[in-house]
């Protein structure tokens, strides 16, 4: 599992600070979310469960949602649904993001639980909840920010937005480790993302 979590963590990573020349993405949002729905699928591989398997359904929507983005910001498109779309896509890519993360940390919860590690489990249980709070304060402060376009904001939700996947990260990172430490790993193989 410590391969699955490795991979989600690059996938945010890429996701969050992607490479752009100038108009054109080098290295674009999407492709860090496809990284992220591999991560899940390994993860899965070594422990099914139907809390993964939510993670694994939002994964795509979000590379989907993040592609759509994508396009129309290089299109730059003027119809009516385009220009709506990108108004709300803030938060509704949010909201996914929101759940397929939330999905992985509750499954990570269940993994330890299924394995009477109880102790990791209550701390990620916190670790969660602190998160979920932390993410939908978020979410309702960028909804009013954007529904009434408060400019002077803009850039303070950004941040927190950049906060919270490091946040995220941090975690992926120290589940990775927990799985290393506690003799979770992965067989040995060849792993493109290290």
């Amino acid at each position: 599992m410590d391969r699955g979590y490795r991979t989600i963590f690059w996938g945010v990573f890429f996701a969050t600070f992607h490479i752009n020349l100038g108009p054109l993405p080098i290295l674009p949002q999407f492709v860090g979310w496809i990284i992220v729905a591999v991560g899940i699928g390994k993860i899965q591989q070594e422990y099914s469960s139907a809390t993964f398997r939510k993670a694994g359904i939002f994964a795509p929507i979000i590379v989907v949602l993040a592609l759509f983005s994508g396009v129309y910001s290089l299109y730059q498109g003027t119809a009516a649904v385009g220009s709506t779309y990108m108004f709300f896509s803030p938060i509704l890519f949010g909201i996914i993001e929101f759940l397929m993360e939330y999905a992985v940390l509750e499954g990570s919860v269940q993994y330890f639980e299924s394995h009477k590690e109880e102790m990791m489990a209550d701390e990620y249980i916190g670790k969660l909840r602190a998160y979920s709070v932390v993410f939908i304060t978020f979410i309702i402060l960028e909804s009013i920010i954007l529904t009434f376009y408060i400019e002077a904001f803009i850039l303070i939700v950004a941040l927190i937005g950049i906060v919270l996947r490091i946040w995220f990260m941090i975690m992926m990172s120290s589940l990775k480790k927990e799985m290393i430490n506690n003799n979770h790993s992965d067989p040995p193989g060849i792993d493109l993302l290290v």
